[in-house]
């Protein structure tokens, strides 16, 4: 007897469990996710999610992340995206003329934009905050759909503990390619 259904083959259907799964977790990242809670990793375990420019300050990031209530996860995707490694400004942060801050140390920007960004986006009375998630932070501190959809998929990648070269974020505009492209890039290990 001939099936009327195509076979579906082992590596189609771990690809569709593994996009249904990073789906559910950068939901998680995005709308359930609180920003104010503190990070389980380790500086270890969360360096391997770091730009390699900023791995030397996973401890750093860790410690002011804990200190301050602050999603360690959520500051180390803003890192790898918004880094000014020349100025030691880790974060994109600008003035109040409108260039890019220069920070004398890295640490200097660590100790002084986490806790800025804790209080001003992450605090029911700062001057940015709209919600504890990152579309609520994305609404003031950059405003566009590519960063929310990429902080949020950084930080879901960094949460779930998928490498970088398996997951990557998906969105209703890009789902389409990137669901082809999983497709041909996912292994299995």
């Amino acid at each position: 007897m001939i099936s009327r259904y195509p076979k579906i083959f082992l590596p189609q259907v771990l690809c569709a469990l593994l996009i249904c799964v990073f789906c559910s977790v950068c939901a998680l990242a995005d709308e359930g996710y609180d920003l104010r809670t503190v990070s389980v990793h380790t500086p270890e375990s969360i360096s391997g999610y770091m730009h390699p420019e900023t791995r030397h300050l996973a401890s750093d990031v860790i410690r002011i992340c804990a200190d301050e209530g602050i999603s360690a996860e959520f500051i180390v995707s803003v890192m790898r995206w918004e880094r000014r490694p020349d100025l030691h400004n880790w974060f994109g942060w600008t003035g109040s003329d409108g260039s890019v801050m220069r920070f004398g140390s890295d640490l200097e920007c660590l100790e002084r934009i986490i806790p800025l960004i804790k209080r001003n986006y992450l605090t029911e009375s700062g001057k940015y905050f709209r919600g504890y998630t990152v579309s609520a932070v994305s609404v003031c501190y950059n405003n566009s759909d590519f960063w929310r959809d990429t902080i949020a998929g950084e930080t879901a990648r960094v949460l779930s503990g998928a490498p970088e070269r398996v997951i990557r974020p998906l969105s209703a505009s890009n789902g389409s390619k990137l669901m082809l492209n999983a497709l041909s890039t996912i292994s299995i290990y």
